[in-house]
């Protein structure tokens, strides 16, 4: 691949942005590139987490904006039509993703990060939604995810006014998980990222797809699907195997089905 190093060890799929130039800017290249790690992932059964992060000092600086203003509103509608091939694929890849923040997450990295299922930062990392600076709103679902992890008051104050934040306001207000000594972002988010891969896939996936709609479910929907997934669940060998496991007070082993 052009724009992203790839890499497949022990049930974890890592997705390195690889435009360090640019500070790893996201184009129509790296677009389609990650329509097809993300196809890998949902398709090979081995990769049981998917661990995304940048090459050099920025973890995504943004769509690449050369070009951006000459394009006709159709092209721009193409291009945004596209990206969100890609949205809809992480949302719904029933295996876990870890966002790994190594530097400055902008725009559409920003969003990267807020459709990522866990974010774990370098102390040195930043978050800023830049698309005010530029005249435009919010895409790739940024708008939908930031609102349902820091609340509405706090997005319109990032959105409108476009600031840059820390990666430790970051966690403080729930956009992401965990903050970490710049050299010790890998060793950590692989640490999360080896546990993940050890656990029980299709519970993971499951309650990752049920978590994602529960923002649109009342109570009662919500049971039934609690309830069908449980069912789905007990039928895995993973389930059989925890079971068991506990029975023989052991360690269970798992393996994603």
């Amino acid at each position: 691949m052009k724009t992203l190093l790839i890499e497949k060890k022990g049930g974890i799929l890592t997705i390195r942005l690889n435009r360090p130039d640019v500070k790893n800017a996201f184009d129509a290249v790296m677009r389609a590139e990650l329509i097809d790690a993300f196809d890998m992932a949902r398709e090979e059964d081995a990769v049981r987490v998917v661990l995304l992060t940048g090459e050099g000092e920025a973890f995504c600086a943004g769509a690449d904006v050369k070009g951006m203003d000459t394009q006709s509103p159709d092209e721009g509608e193409e291009r945004l039509s596209k990206s969100h091939v890609l949205l809809r694929k992480m949302v719904s890849l029933e295996k876990p993703i870890i966002a790994a923040v190594n530097g400055v997450a902008a725009g559409n990295g920003c969003s990267f990060v807020l459709a990522s299922d866990l974010a774990i930062a370098s102390e040195n990392a930043t978050f800023i939604h830049v698309f005010i600076r530029i005249g435009i709103v919010p895409d790739f679902g940024g708008m939908f995810f930031l609102p349902r992890l820091v609340g509405l008051a706090k997005s319109k104050e990032l959105v409108f006014l476009g600031d840059r934040i820390s990666a430790s306001e970051a966690e403080r207000i729930g956009m992401i998980n965990r903050v970490v000594p710049h050299e010790k972002l890998e060793e950590e988010a692989r640490k999360w990222a080896g546990r993940l891969a050890e656990s029980p896939t299709r519970a993971i996936g499951i309650s990752k797809m049920i978590m994602n709609r529960s923002w649109n479910l009342d109570l009662e929907t919500a049971l039934e699907e609690e309830l069908q997934a449980q069912f789905k669940c007990s039928q895995t060998l993973d389930h059989k195997e925890g079971i068991l496991a506990l029975k023989e007070k052991r360690k269970p082993k798992f393996t994603g089905k």
